[in-house]
């Protein structure tokens, strides 16, 4: 009898070694492609803070009501700093004086409806951007979190700044967080 439960718990124990097995072998076959930044392979970093202000270039569309909408409206010109807080790089990366990206309101012709599109403004002195991608919505501790990603020529200097607009005034102050990444391989994968 006690010969049976032997028998029992090896079965059991290759059973679950099987399962092991062939979890394992289809996680390593099988997944979805790396993320537009991928963490593997960042040789060093450092995290900032960001400050500046925010001008809003076109007033907030008018609801049925005759109100303005409400909530995020980043139509208007982004302009922050960053200061270091920590890091790891080797020199230290040396920030531009300041960014600035532009939330842009266009009209759909079609239906009439407002549409955002968001681009970033290259600094004119030293700036070494070959590649970004700028963008807003609602997020953040703020009203509205920005976000804007430069890559150097090579890709592998990445910035990823995310000012965040303290109130929904017309013209308001900006918080927010930033990260430079140096990577081992390019991180540059246009939007689309």
């Amino acid at each position: 009898m006690f010969q049976l439960a032997s028998l029992l718990r090896e079965a059991s124990t290759m059973r679950i070694a099987g399962c092991l097995f062939v979890s394992l072998f289809a996680a390593c076959t099988t997944g979805d492609e790396s993320p537009p930044v991928d963490i593997r392979g960042i040789q060093c970093s450092s995290t900032y803070t960001v400050t500046g202000s925010f001008v809003q270039s076109d007033a907030r569309p008018l609801q049925a009501n005759g109100m303005p909408i409400t909530g995020c409206w980043p139509i208007g010109m982004w302009t922050f700093k960053v200061a270091l807080v920590m890091g790891t790089c080797t020199p230290t990366p040396t920030p531009l004086a300041q960014y600035q990206f532009q939330g842009i309101k266009t009209t759909d012709p079609g239906t009439g409806d407002y549409l955002e599109s968001f681009q970033y403004v290259p600094q004119t002195s030293g700036d070494p951007t070959a590649n970004s991608i700028a963008k807003a919505n609602t997020g953040g501790v703020g009203s509205c979190q920005g976000e804007l990603s430069l890559f150097s020529a090579d890709g592998k200097q990445v910035w990823s700044l995310k000012p965040e607009l303290v109130d929904e005034t017309p013209s308001s102050a900006i918080n927010g967080t930033g990260e430079f990444n140096v990577f081992d391989a390019d991180q540059w994968q246009p939007p689309g």
